[in-house]
């Protein structure tokens, strides 16, 4: 049998993977809900001729991304985390002309994550579309982190954080 993951300890691994880039903030509270951490991520690119007042185009993304930190993740918990998180980053978008996208991304840290929740986490989707598109997109990015039986599940967007996080996930034998 595999030894215990420290969960805190690969938690703590987790926020400074992000620290680089994101904007973290420790123990933070939204509607009732208590997150271990939320990180901001923004970006902005643009292409001009020869002065800024020439601008051709440009494009704003944004990440926001929510760290729960639990002993079982089971429905219940699971439904409330996906409501709170789509309800809080919506409020923070300001969709305009220049916005290309802005992704929520929930990674929850589990003891054990409920297997009959397997498939919900899975076949979990949102998208929202801003003017048609004109005024760019957000997603739901979803991971579920099981660390008594070493596993990720992710829905499919969600995918994306399971491979940038795969060197982490290799250190602490998780994945």
């Amino acid at each position: 049998m595999l030894s215990p993951v420290p969960k805190d300890e690969f938690f703590n691994a987790l926020l400074q993977s992000y620290s680089t880039y994101f904007d973290i903030e420790s123990n933070v509270l939204i509607g009732n809900i208590a997150y271990a951490a939320t990180a901001a991520y923004h970006s902005r690119s643009e292409k001009y001729v020869l002065v800024k007042k020439a601008k051709l185009w440009a494009a704003e993304t944004n990440e926001y991304v929510y760290f729960f930190v639990t002993t079982v993740l089971d429905n219940a918990l699971f439904l409330s985390l996906t409501e709170n998180v789509i309800h809080a980053t919506l409020k923070k978008i300001r969709p305009h002309n220049e916005h290309m996208c802005s992704h929520m991304s929930l990674l929850v840290i589990a003891d054990q994550v409920d297997p009959s929740i397997y498939a919900t986490i899975q076949q979990k989707k949102y998208r929202k579309n801003f003017l048609f598109s004109l005024h760019g997109w957000t997603s739901l990015r979803i991971v579920a982190i099981d660390v008594s039986k070493r596993c990720i599940i992710t829905n499919k967007d969600g995918n994306e954080i399971k491979h940038r996080l795969k060197k982490l996930l290799h250190k602490y034998q998780i994945y």
